[in-house]
């Protein structure tokens, strides 16, 4: 993919970007982020409640059927905001409170199908074309439920960012070398301006645009951090974009 900007995500909490370097030290400690990370949940999490609180107050205070359903349709769409939130907050605190993953030989494939079926509403609507390539690197040693979340983020961004008027297609492959695990995923979507999202990009609960969470990279990097690999970035807005991660080869 032609890109003009691209960052590098280290697990020294680097940004390197092609044309400026900028060096970010971690100065925080597990403390002050899991405050940090508990701090956006409320917020995220404040706004269906009142939604919920407001639309119950309807069903208490009128008799009328159609705005019944419709407040009760609204309190069910806020209950599952807030069950994805809470999901995320889970994940997030798992990956800075737990040190010890039982790590275990993975199957790339087996893994991606999962995902692909936890996704099944959303590939349907989308229905994107998977170019898909684990033959280099068929197995990769990892905790299982941890690879999962590394799929499934990044597939769930590609399928969220996608560009309406154009099909999307996410080519996925791994390669294996001697001492790393590489895995690319890269999409036609609707890309980044990196140079303007740098800062803020990995920070939990923060949204580019649409309805999503805004915690799937900051987990990808939270899980990427425990196992000591890196994360390049690349993504030119109208083009699209290319993740690609590098994971010490234990298998």
């Amino acid at each position: 993919m032609d890109t003009s900007v691209a960052i590098t995500y280290e697990s020294n909490f680097k940004l390197d970007f092609s044309t400026v370097n900028i060096a970010k030290s971690n100065t925080k400690t597990k403390h002050q982020e899991i405050n940090d990370i508990v701090h956006s949940a409320v917020h995220d999490i404040r706004s269906p409640l009142l939604i919920f609180k407001s639309f119950s107050q309807i069903l208490n205070r009128h008799t009328d059927e159609n705005k019944k359903q419709e407040a009760i349709k609204r309190m069910g769409f806020a209950v599952d905001q807030m069950e994805k939130s809470l999901s995320a907050l889970v994940q997030l605190i798992d990956l800075n409170t737990t040190s010890y993953k039982e790590q275990k030989a993975l199957i790339f494939q087996d893994v991606f199908r999962e995902v692909k079926l936890s996704l099944l509403d959303k590939i349907a609507l989308v229905e994107p074309k998977f170019l898909i390539d684990f033959s280099k690197a068929e197995k990769i040693k990892l905790d299982k439920e941890q690879l999962y979340l590394l799929l499934f983020h990044l597939v769930g961004n590609a399928l969220r960012f996608r560009k309406l008027d154009e099909e999307l297609t996410i080519n996925i492959e791994t390669v294996s070398t001697h001492k790393e695990i590489i895995f690319t995923i890269q999409d036609n979507g609707k890309g980044v301006a990196l140079e303007q999202y740098a800062e803020d990009i990995f920070t939990p609960f923060y949204r580019l645009e649409g309805d999503g969470l805004g915690v799937g990279l900051s987990i990808v990097k939270g899980i990427v951090e425990q196992y000591k690999g890196s994360i390049l970035l690349e993504s030119t807005p109208s083009i699209g974009t290319k993740v690609t991660i590098y994971l010490p080869n234990t298998v």
